[in-house]
């Protein structure tokens, strides 16, 4: 082989600390990320953490908003896709509720705000509703 190459560059630095960085630099990392603003500080650096987990770690300080949806989206179909009850109900057209959907989610450790789960659904023309209705059976 002749000419120049490129050395091979291998991103080792550790992921972002979210509990040292400022609130303003933890309030743009939300943006950053298309995640939805929010006031609390704990909340911010909870929702954070739960985001990086769902995210390929391979240039994490280089991801767009569309990457980070695409791969929380991702995350989420692979565990629709390997829970048989929920699949059925998606490829029968059955509304899913939201909050169903995300306590689902949250029992396979992950957990993500109502309107990424809403944004997933909308993406992949899956029918849900986002209100309980044996809250109105009770009555």
């Amino acid at each position: 082989m002749s000419g120049t190459s490129k050395p091979i560059t291998i991103d080792t630095a550790p992921p972002d600390d979210f509990s040292s960085m400022t609130t303003k630099a933890l309030k743009e990392k939300l943006k950053e990320w298309g995640l939805k603003p929010m006031q609390s500080r704990d909340k911010i650096i909870d929702v954070l953490n739960h985001t990086r987990k769902l995210l390929n770690h391979e240039h994490l300080s280089q991801i767009s908003q569309k990457a980070v949806r695409t791969q929380i989206y991702n995350k989420i179909s692979g565990m629709l896709l390997a829970d048989t009850k929920f699949f059925e109900r998606v490829i029968s057209f059955e509304p899913i509720k939201i909050d169903e959907l995300r306590g689902y989610l949250q029992t396979q450790g992950v957990t993500v705000a109502e309107d990424i789960v809403r944004g997933f659904c909308d993406r992949n023309g899956i029918c849900y509703t986002g209100f309980d209705d044996s809250a109105e059976e009770k009555e």
